[in-house]
């Protein structure tokens, strides 16, 4: 691959906004049997919805933001072994339970390697949750209906901070990622 911002060829890029195109990333994510999330803690994780979008489905950690993400179709949580709360920041953690993502990895790889309708299943109920769920213009439109409900007494003091790549086609100011709208 070759990184649109430095033009050097890769195999990974320093950051996929610049490096990687929707095709070439949709590429990756189709040669891909399943996407594994073993994060501690993550709010809304764009990998699984990208993997959900390109058919692939996903285990990841039965905690936070996760756990939501792998209800709907496409997702099997992995059971949380250990929670824990961080020090410095006092937020909580989840470390996953390596012997379930074992056994539902090699599940999921078995059935797909079998050709069993389970997987093909799975990967199908993915892409629906995707679709239904995380399409952009589906997205916007929720946000759209939030923000026209609330009520700013003076626009001229009130800015709000939409951090959802969904606001790429409003006229918007980029913010690395964040839009302010």
């Amino acid at each position: 691959v070759q990184c649109r911002r430095c033009g050097k060829k890769v195999a990974t890029t320093c950051n996929s906004g610049f490096g990687l195109e929707e095709k070439d990333l949709a590429k990756i994510f189709n040669v891909a049997t399943v996407e594994i999330q073993g994060n501690v803690a993550d709010a809304a994780c764009i990998p699984v919805v990208e993997s959900k979008a390109n058919g692939v489905p996903v285990l990841a950690t039965d905690f936070a933001a996760l756990a939501e993400q792998m209800k709907n179709g496409g997702g099997i949580p992995i059971k949380v072994q250990t929670l824990y709360t961080e020090d410095k920041t006092l937020f909580r953690r989840a470390f996953f339970d390596r012997d379930d993502l074992v056994d539902k990895l090699t599940k999921v790889i078995r059935w797909a390697e079998d050709g069993d309708e389970r997987y093909t299943k799975l990967c199908k109920d993915a892409r629906e949750c995707a679709v239904k769920f995380y399409d952009w213009d589906v997205v916007t439109r929720r946000w759209e209906k939030v923000l026209d409900e609330v009520e700013i007494k003076d626009r001229n003091k009130t800015c709000l901070l939409y951090t959802s790549d969904a606001a790429d086609d409003l006229l918007c100011v980029d913010l690395g990622g964040r839009r302010q709208i």
